[in-house]
């Protein structure tokens, strides 16, 4: 590879291709509610050095109109100039503070590092490994990837979306839309990052979901509030369990009706399920393909383990809950993670993944 193509390719790859620096004046502002390591500082400065928008670091400390003077003192206007904020959190309370800042900004892009909050046991280094899948992934491709899943399923109405797994069929049959949660960010976007997927979302009562579905990659469970973290971190046990002995997933009319394998999950699970009839209720189904995440992070909730190429099934707390909605408030969210699958839309051939 010439030294021209290799830049070429850097340029595909991490933040100078998920930035939308087509919108003028840009700016890049990062924002942290702890110490962001001096290495990770100096990688982004590095990835964005040649790239048409300006950086700013703040660390989030004094509430958001702090946040907004010290935006102003750096020379940005908020008002005319278009900001992409980069945020990565470990306090579930300035989740809050984000979104109003998003609120006060004309122009202006949301992309969170999804790290597990202070009460699931932030660590500063789960922050590094997230940033290495962020900085590493092809969004210029994700682009094209999604496009062509979107092309596939505009084929037929209803569409049918199947995706086999290890042991069992999942079939999707509905005229619902799909989401793209990939690729470079736009006007107005909020996203969680590394990110890389397309999702239905399922949360109807009785949505076209039928079959089995093997999970064999990873359970990720996410505390959707910090009640829920001493949940979620039983349940984050399950991970590395079912990636040695596999789980199926009964599902019918989207509910999970059944549970098997040879390993602890299906029991505890089960115990789950008698505990909130919404644990069983699958509300979200996930068709991924971010390349720069390579394996499975068993020890903590990691975000990247959703968007490896694959396939997950997402029970318990709606992806996008609400705490004015018993049916949509916050829950511990379980995404279950086939690793070896492949997926057809409308009988076309559009991933296909192993571990």
């Amino acid at each position: 590879m010439t030294d021209r193509n290799a830049s070429a390719e850097r340029q595909q790859r991490g933040y100078p291709a998920l930035l939308n620096v087509e919108a003028q004046p840009h700016w890049t502002v990062f924002l942290t509610d702890f110490a962001l390591p001096s290495a990770d500082v100096r990688r982004v400065q590095r990835q964005l050095a040649t790239v048409h928008t300006r950086l700013l670091f703040i660390r989030i400390h004094g509430g958001l109109e702090r946040v907004m003077r010290e935006i102003r003192s750096a020379g940005a206007d908020p008002n005319a100039d278009y900001i992409s904020l980069q945020a990565i959190v470990s306090r579930h309370e300035n989740l809050t503070l984000l979104q109003g800042l998003f609120d006060r900004i004309p122009q202006r892009d949301l992309a969170r590092v999804d790290v597990p909050v202070l009460e699931c046991g932030f660590r500063p280094s789960y922050a590094t490994q997230s940033l290495n899948v962020v900085m590493g992934a092809d969004y210029l491709q994700q682009d094209r990837i999604a496009d062509r899943f979107f092309e596939d399923l505009a084929k037929r109405k209803p569409y049918e979306v199947m995706v086999h797994t290890r042991g069992g069929t999942l079939q999707m049959r509905d005229s619902r839309p799909w989401f793209m949660l990939a690729g470079r960010l736009r006007a107005d976007e909020i996203r969680s990052l590394p990110d890389g997927e397309v999702a239905y979302s399922a949360e109807a009562v009785e949505a076209e979901v039928e079959g089995e579905f093997v999970v064999d990659g990873a359970i990720l469970p996410i505390a959707q509030h910090p009640r829920f973290a001493e949940e979620a971190r039983r349940l984050l046990r399950l991970s590395r369990d079912v990636s040695q002995r596999p789980l199926c997933l009964q599902i019918r009319r989207g509910r999970v009706v059944g549970l098997t394998g040879r390993g602890i999950a299906p029991q505890i699970l089960a115990k789950l399920f008698a505990s909130n009839e919404r644990y069983r209720r699958v509300n979200e189904i996930g068709i991924s393909f971010n390349g720069a995440s390579t394996k499975f992070i068993h020890q903590w909730p990691a975000a990247s383990n959703e968007v490896r190429p694959g396939v997950h099934i997402g029970i318990g707390g709606a992806a996008n809950p609400d705490d004015a909605d018993p049916q949509r408030s916050p829950l511990v969210h379980i995404d279950c993670i086939a690793a070896n699958c492949a997926v057809f839309v409308n009988g076309e051939p559009f991933l296909r993944a192993s571990s």
